[in-house]
């Protein structure tokens, strides 16, 4: 006897229409069956919501995200009120009214420098010895500024830390007697523990190596810059520089005697090089 496969079969439904006439359908009733993949539809409301309140946490999550832009990309925190950026801000969420550039600093940059701050005095309370750079310098805006940097090795992991403690606008000249006092504020400040100067040989950092209580060191890649910038006033290396420019500049002018020098290279199954024209 051969067995025949089941058949699944579907319940068949009637149903009677209001003209007498009768329908019949295979399967589940409509009114019985599950949508799949059904999604929330669109609601005109949702685009009519009032903006966030600054207090709530969706105000201040943005808030706080803009602040580390500003902080980690190294950007003005003047940003916050260029049309362009804020423009940006409300097509991602029309609900956020984008704040001035002093609620961005007072609410979240400085509580976010004085949770750092507070961080890095910790690690460089491990330093058993610091060195200390200092050094002044002008920006595009002819401003003063003095930034001053940290250096010490971690006693436990036996790695350099570098840390930059602060830069400031300076309103004074980076005179010899206004940078030692900088590094004396500094010193204070941050609580470094046996620290030395490392300073280059420009005269006011030299003469502010001679008022610290520190001992203060050259610094060897400055001095060997100096070194290297005196050799080049050498007549012999200055005469020996100018041809190999004359050389160089040959080449870049010319395609014919560059392809001919290919192909001496070739030929004498050299590395064919790319020539950088010398200043």
């Amino acid at each position: 006897m051969i067995s025949q496969p089941a058949v699944k079969t579907e319940k068949s439904t009637s149903n009677e229409g209001s003209d007498g006439t009768a329908t019949v359908t295979n399967g589940p009733s409509p009114s019985t069956s599950k949508p799949q993949g059904k999604t929330k539809q669109t609601n005109i409301l949702d685009y009519t919501k009032p903006p966030y309140a600054k207090d709530s946490p969706r105000y201040t999550s943005i808030s706080k995200a803009i602040a580390e832009h500003i902080i980690t990309d190294l950007r003005p925190i003047s940003t916050v009120e260029a049309p362009g950026f804020r423009n940006l801000l409300r097509t991602l969420d029309y609900r956020y009214e984008p704040p001035c550039a002093n609620y961005i600093k007072d609410r979240h940059i400085v509580p976010i420098y004085n949770t750092t701050k507070g961080k890095v005095m910790e690690d460089i309370k491990r330093g058993c010895a610091h060195a200390i750079t200092t050094d002044g310098w002008s920006s595009l805006a002819a401003e003063n500024y003095i930034t001053s940097t940290c250096h010490f090795i971690d006693p436990v992991e036996f790695e350099i830390r570098n840390y930059v403690l602060d830069t400031k606008k300076s309103f004074v000249d980076h005179t010899g007697e206004n940078l030692a006092d900088e590094m004396i504020g500094v010193v204070t400040n941050w609580g470094l523990k046996h620290p030395s100067i490392l300073r280059d040989n420009a005269a006011n950092m030299v003469k502010a190596g001679e008022l610290v209580p520190y001992p203060d060191i050259d610094c060897i890649a400055h001095c060997l810059n100096r070194t290297a910038s005196r050799v080049m006033d050498i007549p012999e290396v200055k005469a020996l520089v100018g041809k190999s420019r004359k050389l160089v500049t040959a080449f870049k002018k010319s395609p014919k005697k560059t392809l001919a020098l290919h192909r001496a290279e070739e030929d004498l199954e050299m590395k064919v090089n790319q020539y950088i024209p010398m200043a």
